[in-house]
Parts: C-alpha cells; sequence; structure tokens
C-alpha cells in the first residue's frame, strides 16, 4: 500500500467517524420524547413556510414560531448534555468534508497527512532528481543529464518497467541518481527505502535465524515500500542457503506486486551472472522488466 492509499484510508475514517458521531448523538436527541416532538414540529412548520415562499403567501408567524421552537429543542439539547453542532458531522477539514478532495484536486488537508506521512516513515528525506547538482565534469554531463531524465520519465510513467539497474566503477554517480530517483518517487507520494546490500544481507541472516513472530519484521520492510535501493550489490558475503535464496524470494515478490527495485553495482552483467547464478541474473536484467544504464567515466568525486 502506497503513502497515498495509507492517507485516503485514514481521512475516509474522519468522515466515517465524523458521520458515526453525529448519528449517535441524533439518536440520543431522539429518544428524548419532548424533543421528538419538538423536531417534528419544527419540520413540519419549516414545509408550510416554504410552500408559502413559494406562493408568494406571508409567514411572519409562521417564521416566529419557528424561532420560537427552534430556541426550545436547543434548551433540551442542553438538558441532555448535546448543542445542535453535535447533531450534524463535524469534519476535521471543512473545505473538503474529510473527503481529502476538492474541484477534483488533492486538497491541503490530504497533501499536509501525506508529507507528515512520508517524513514519519522514511527515514531519510532524498534530494529529487531535478534538484540534484550539475555534474561538473564536462565529458560525463550530458549522460548524467540524459540518465536523470530518463530516471524521472520512469517516476512520471512507470508502467514500461519495474526495476532500475545502475552498473559502474566506483564513484561515477550510481548512488546519488539511484538516492534523486527515491527522492522524486517521494515527491509522488511514494514510500521509498534504501539499504546497502550488506545491511540486506544482514536482515536476511535475521530472518532465517529467528522463529518468532518478529521475524517478518526483517523483510516486512523491503517489501512493503515502493521504491527499493539496494546499494551496492556485489559488496555482500554470500552466505549459504541465505543471500541467493532470500535475494531471488525479494525481487521476485517485489516485481510479482509492481514494487519497483533500483540496484547499484561495480559488477557489470557478466559478473553479476558469475556471482549471482541464472535465475536472480534473470530478474536483475531482464529486458521486459528492468531499465538498464552503465555509467562509465572518472571517479566524480575526485573531479
Amino acid at each position: 500500500m502506497d503513502a497515498k492509499q495509507i492517507v485516503k484510508n485514514e481521512i475516509a475514517k474522519l468522515r466515517s467517524d465524523a458521520i458515526n458521531k453525529a448519528q449517535e448523538n441524533k439518536l440520543k436527541a431522539l429518544s428524548n420524547s419532548h424533543f421528538r416532538s419538538l423536531d417534528k414540529e419544527e419540520r413540519l412548520l419549516v414545509l408550510k413556510i416554504s410552500k408559502l415562499i413559494a406562493e408568494d403567501k406571508p409567514c411572519g408567524a409562521e417564521q416566529e414560531e419557528l424561532i420560537k421552537i427552534q430556541k426550545a429543542k436547543q434548551k433540551e439539547l442542553n438538558n441532555l448534555g448535546l448543542t445542535k453542532e453535535d447533531l450534524v458531522p463535524q469534519f476535521s477539514c471543512n473545505a473538503c468534508e474529510d473527503t481529502g478532495i476538492i474541484n477534483g484536486k488533492y486538497c491541503k488537508c490530504f497533501n499536509e497527512k501525506l508529507q507528515a506521512l512520508i517524513s514519519s516513515t522514511a527515514e531519510k528525506q532524498y534530494t529529487p532528481l531535478d534538484k540534484l547538482n550539475s555534474v561538473k565534469n564536462a565529458k560525463q554531463a550530458e549522460n548524467i543529464e540524459k540518465i536523470k531524465q530518463i530516471l524521472q520519465n520512469f517516476v512520471n510513467n512507470p508502467k514500461n518497467y519495474i526495476n532500475i539497474l545502475l552498473c559502474g566503477k566506483t564513484g561515477v554517480g550510481k548512488t546519488t541518481l539511484a538516492e534523486g530517483l527515491l527522492g522524486s518517487a517521494q515527491k509522488e507520494g511514494k514510500l521509498a527505502c534504501e539499504l546497502s546490500s550488506f545491511k540486506m544481507n544482514e536482515l536476511f541472516t535475521k530472518f532465517h535465524t529467528t522463529f518468532t513472530n518478529e521475524r517478518e519484521d526483517y523483510l516486512s520492510p523491503m517489501l512493503s515500500c515502493d521504491y527499493l535501493l539496494i546499494d551496492d550489490l556485489g559488496t555482500e558475503p554470500i552466505k549459504r542457503n541465505i543471500t541467493l535464496e532470500y535475494l531471488y524470494l525479494l525481487l521476485s515478490e517485489r516485481e510479482k506486486y509492481n514494487k519497483h527495485t533500483i540496484i547499484t553495482t561495480n559488477l557489470n552483467l557478466d559478473g553479476i551472472l558469475a556471482r549471482y547464478g541464472e535465475r536472480i541474473f534473470s530478474r536483475i536484467s531482464s529486458k521486459k522488466t528492468t531499465l538498464k544504464f552503465y555509467i562509465d567515466g572518472d571517479d566524480l568525486r575526485l573531479s
């Protein structure tokens, strides 16, 4: 479930709670026979006044009577510990009445809740692609800008691909670009997470060696986030019955539910195949599901 859906559910509950509370209060008021009688008189009088107005007839006496009845109703409500406002839904946002939508667009309250959720659930706020500093190395700047645009298009319209693979030597900008993609995804209300391949392997190990209900906590964050960055794949040790098995599971489950996985690695495709085998290689490098980039050039951190 992405962040937008979480907020939609939260707002829907606020609306439902407000409506249910108002209905509960109204039932309490109507259980009082005097209030029920006054409420019936008011409704009948309102109909009579409406008819008189439609017929262009005087209704001054009726309006005065209506005011008296309404005052009597308010007094009876006070005796019950209620006000007339308690009988109608008290929404947390009057602008959208807790629908989250105004004129087909997200309400301010929705956007505020969305940003608060992203800030609270993400360990880190990433700089989006369009805010990344330009590369100073002129030879690589043009290539990096092209990749940035492709990655931004991926975030805007990710239907054609599931995964991103960024290969290249140390320091050529793989992680910066991958984190920029996470930042752009966060702007769209998506949940984005990052972990090193070493940390990923550590979580796999804890999951494998834990036999209580808590074991699910080790994989759940990796499986549930909308965008997962696995940084520096290939630097983690290969643990027997753990690394390859759970990496394949992770990639397969995320692909199954259209969750996006971004991988950075110093390995080339042959290196990935040799280290991880055909099954994982096919998940990482499939032409149908993965956008692949090889970033060549100097170490940008030294330029």
